[in-house]
């Protein structure tokens, strides 16, 4: 994977800033950026879009405080459908014919941004609706949109072997068609992705809350 990355970097003359080195180099592991969607999602990224993803919305000390417990992720302009049409068929629970296939939130390309994404579901405990889960944010904590933790979840799983959400399922921010919320994960080995969806009022034991942190930098 290093010698495509060098490959495609010298092809699309990408030549990264200092401060998405130095997210990099504090993140480690936990940073998917630009080479990553490159290899992963076989994107090619215009000027336009590297220019954005080459400026981090977040302070240094931020993303050393959550180096560990988040993922730095950089999202390329690209939609959760198109997502499933790049990646191995395997990774996801649903190919032909998935619920979603025409749903807004599964259609919509999205502009290319940061998310920093929380690798475990804020809130665990069982037989809590939206609201309650949502009363344990902090002030610089948000949902993440379904793109954002499908993407995170399978390209790291790409890029690092590591799954998250195996056994859990996270609520996000969007609302399919009916009005459920559109949730995520059971990312097991046997079915791929899991994405379906559950009313704000429903009481599970196995379903969370996504969470990233708001964007710090103008």
């Amino acid at each position: 994977m290093a010698d495509r990355i060098i490959t495609l970097l010298k092809e699309e003359s990408f030549e990264p800033s200092g401060e998405y080195k130095y997210a990099r180099s504090t993140m480690g592991r936990n940073f998917l950026g630009i080479e990553e969607a490159m290899v992963h999602l076989g994107v090619s990224m215009a000027r336009t879009e590297r220019d954005v993803l080459s400026h981090i919305p977040f302070s240094r000390a931020t993303l050393r405080s959550v180096r560990d417990t988040h993922l730095l992720v950089a999202l390329p302009a690209c939609s959760l459908f198109g997502i499933r049409s790049r990646v191995p068929h395997e990774l996801f629970a649903a190919q032909q014919g998935a619920w979603y296939e025409k749903q807004p939130f599964a259609t919509h390309v999205h502009e290319p941004s940061w998310c920093l994404l929380r690798k475990e579901p804020l809130s665990t405990q069982p037989n809590r609706t939206w609201d309650e889960q949502c009363s344990d944010l902090k002030e610089t904590e948000e949902v993440p949109c379904a793109y954002a933790v499908v993407y995170g979840t399978v390209v790291y799983f790409l890029s690092r072997g590591i799954r998250l959400f195996e056994t859990t399922m996270v609520r996000t921010a969007n609302l399919d068609q009916g009005g459920s919320r559109v949730i995520v994960g059971n990312f097991s080995e046997k079915t791929g992705v899991h994405i379906d969806g559950c009313h704000d009022m429903h009481r599970t034991e196995d379903v969370g809350i996504a969470v990233c942190l708001q964007h710090e930098l103008p």
